[in-house]
């Protein structure tokens, strides 16, 4: 549904090697779920290496996730490795969550934004970094 607003973008469907295989890290030195081999992961390369996973959270768009914005709308879940392969691959570092609903796309976090860090919720670390130009955590 997106590829045809993204400019030379590389659909990867559910399953693919468009992506580097293996975990991604967390702030609190944990790591994530292999995201390039989650089949409920739809996945796309932009041109400048820029990697994108939508994450479908609800077909009614009725979603809650904590570390979202506390609302009870959302659709799907949008991931952003800013750099594609090249480190870090650490989630609140190189790679945000924005959350569609809707009407429209918002960063994660900016009703939790105070749980972006190691102890909490690095997903809601979008809307801090965008808030505050830079990555005080």
């Amino acid at each position: 549904m997106y590829k045809k607003y993204l400019n030379n973008a590389k659909d990867c469907g559910a399953v693919s090697s468009c992506f580097e295989q293996g975990n991604y890290k967390r702030l609190n030195g944990g790591s994530s779920s292999n995201w390039e081999t989650r089949e409920d992961m739809a996945k796309m390369l932009l041109s400048d290496g820029v990697q994108l996973y939508f994450h479908k959270q609800s077909n009614t768009c009725s979603s809650n996730n904590f570390y979202q914005d506390g609302s009870n709308d959302v659709c799907s879940l949008i991931y952003v490795d800013l750099n594609g392969k090249k480190s870090p691959n650490t989630i609140g570092r190189d790679v945000f969550a924005f959350a569609l609903k809707e009407d429209s796309l918002y960063p994660c976090g900016c009703d939790v934004e105070s749980l972006c860090d190691s102890k909490h919720y690095d997903y809601a670390c979008a809307c801090k970094v965008l808030r505050e130009g830079a990555m005080n955590y």
